[in-house]
């Protein structure tokens, strides 16, 4: 289905990193879609690192993925001073709490 937050919002595995000067998250937040394998692999290792974060459905928050500037499932946003950082695929994602236990 194509009805996410825009029409370009995929399931994927590629580098990207964004930062957003908008509304900056307190808690990390993960965007997800209920048809994502990549997003069941994401909560996992989330929920294995003790990670806490708010899980966001993009399909029912399509306003809040625009705003956001959310285009791909998963992806992991996280407050790094007065900035968000994306991680937005699994990849990354585990990259960044490989990053944290250091």
């Amino acid at each position: 289905s194509s009805d996410v937050c825009s029409s370009d919002l995929t399931c994927h595995d590629e580098k990207a990193e964004h930062h957003f000067d908008g509304h900056v998250v307190e808690k990390p937040m993960l965007f997800t879609t209920p048809t994502c394998p990549n997003c069941k692999m994401a909560k996992t290792l989330l929920k294995n690192a003790n990670f806490d974060y708010e899980l966001i459905d993009a399909t029912e928050n399509k306003d809040l993925c625009t705003k956001m500037g959310i285009k791909n499932a998963p992806t992991l946003v996280v407050k790094q001073g007065d900035l968000n950082v994306m991680f937005d695929n699994v990849s990354e994602i585990k990259k960044y709490l490989e990053g944290l236990k250091k």
